[in-house]
């Protein structure tokens, strides 16, 4: 699509439905109807982008990176460092608070504010967090090395591993995505990709993508 040819690893819009994705050297961005991409990676060095995420409340545009979680500003040119950790994802709540998958566990910050502490959870690993998922009951779920989906409901202090019938809980989770009708997506390193509409109890395998390494979700939920 004219992009240089370099890995693409993740999918983002901003609020005036500019397309970026995230590469192994940056974020190139894409307005309305143009055919031709242009490098945006200021603040943002050089670095991979594993995600991309515009919140609506905000109007920011996130992008989780290998040197940390930053945001670009509506209509700004320059990403604002907000962390420094190694970090693979981001997602925001119902409730306001934000949370990101890192190497050493998850951040979270409080009712969107910019102060991020990392979880000091019971029942997880410490391990790097590829993905975070929540759902509109609040319920976290996060995307482990090795180990799996695990899943918190009371906002990340206590959590459980899922799928514990399945050779599923020794999978890398890259990426989670959770559709309007509360169905979990899980992409994995080398595995393929499962589904769940039962918050995780069971994982189901996607037959058409099973084998593949899946490295981002893009759900198209209009109503969430």
């Amino acid at each position: 699509c004219g992009i240089e040819p370099i890995s693409v690893t993740s999918i983002g819009f901003d609020i005036s439905h500019n397309l970026f994705v995230g590469t192994a050297d940056g974020v190139f961005e894409q307005e309305p109807g143009a055919s031709t991409w242009l490098r945006v990676s200021d603040g943002l060095s050089h670095s991979t982008v594993y995600q991309l995420y515009f919140s609506a409340s905000s109007e920011r545009l996130y992008a989780a990176t290998e040197e940390g979680l930053s945001y670009l500003p509506v209509n700004g040119s320059y990403w604002i460092p907000l962390t420094k950790q190694w970090t693979y994802d981001f997602v925001e709540s119902p409730d306001g608070n934000n949370y990101t998958g890192t190497s050493g566990g998850i951040l979270k910050a409080l009712g969107g504010e910019d102060s991020w502490s990392y979880i000091q959870s019971v029942g997880i690993p410490i391990t790097s967090i590829y993905s975070v998922a929540v759902d509109s009951s609040k319920d976290l779920f996060a995307g482990t090395s090795y180990n799996g989906v695990f899943i918190s409901t009371d906002g990340g202090s206590f959590w459980s591993q899922t799928g514990v019938s399945s050779p599923f809980i020794f999978y890398s989770v890259i990426t989670m995505a959770i559709d309007s009708e509360g169905r979990i997506f899980a992409g994995t390193d080398t595995s393929g990709a499962y589904s769940s509409d039962d918050l995780g109890v069971s994982w189901n395998r996607i037959p058409s993508i099973s084998g593949k390494g899946v490295t981002c979700y893009l759900v198209n939920n209009p109503t969430m």
